[in-house]
């Protein structure tokens, strides 16, 4: 069973603020271990240039430092242990020059993938049902990717091509060579078909979601 996990986005907020020279302005979060904070920034004022860092509140320490950043600025943080951090933007090197900044931050959640637990629950599923398809002289594919039904039947007998189902209903491209798709309830899966030739120059079907191999047909 292969267990996979990504990230999904969470939320984010709007931020516009302004530091002063020889000062500094901290944004702060309570945030869950392997998360990701994104925080996104230009800065207007002098030379653009501003200094960041995450300061952790358990220890007082910088558990991240960006260093001295030139707008726009990009900056992603993935939570070493839960607690609360504050993400300080430093303008103490300046002596006369206020900046303003203009963020976005957001946060993103790490997650196991139901779909892919689902997935190798059905693996011997899958080799069933495609092994019954080859003796009945039908072979077929058929995968479960975020409650929707996927079916591959290879056709054509001198330009093949795969007919692709999708929660039974067929797609009017027919599938020639390798292509790939955006699926899932989010587009943030990657369905893959290659197209091989044996060497009897018999075209083969390879199946992967997420560069993962799942099934092959002819």
């Amino acid at each position: 069973m292969v267990f996979l996990e990504h990230y999904e986005f969470y939320k984010s907020w709007n931020f516009e603020f302004t530091v002063h020279p020889k000062d500094s302005y901290p944004l702060g979060w309570r945030l869950s271990k392997d998360s990701i904070l994104e925080i996104n920034a230009t800065v207007n004022g002098g030379n653009g240039d501003i200094m960041v860092y995450v300061v952790g509140r358990k220890t007082g320490q910088r558990v991240q430092d960006y260093g001295k950043l030139m707008s726009p600025i990009s900056i992603r943080f993935k939570v070493p242990e839960n607690g609360e951090y504050d993400v300080y933007f430093d303008n103490t090197f300046s002596t006369l020059m206020p900046k303003k900044v203009v963020a976005v931050a957001a946060i993103y959640t790490k997650e196991t993938s139901l779909w892919a637990v689902e997935l190798g629950l059905l693996g011997i599923v899958i080799l069933i049902l495609t092994l019954i398809g080859v003796i009945i002289g039908v072979p077929f594919l058929k995968i479960y990717i975020d409650g929707d039904v996927f079916e591959f039947t290879p056709k054509g007998e001198f330009i093949p091509y795969l007919e692709i189902k999708v929660n039974g209903i067929p797609l009017n491209e027919k599938v020639r060579d390798s292509i790939k798709f955006r699926v899932g309830q989010n587009e943030d899966r990657v369905l893959e078909i290659e197209r091989k030739f044996s060497i009897i120059w018999t075209a083969r079907w390879i199946i992967k979601v997420d560069d993962q191999e799942i099934g092959r047909l002819p």
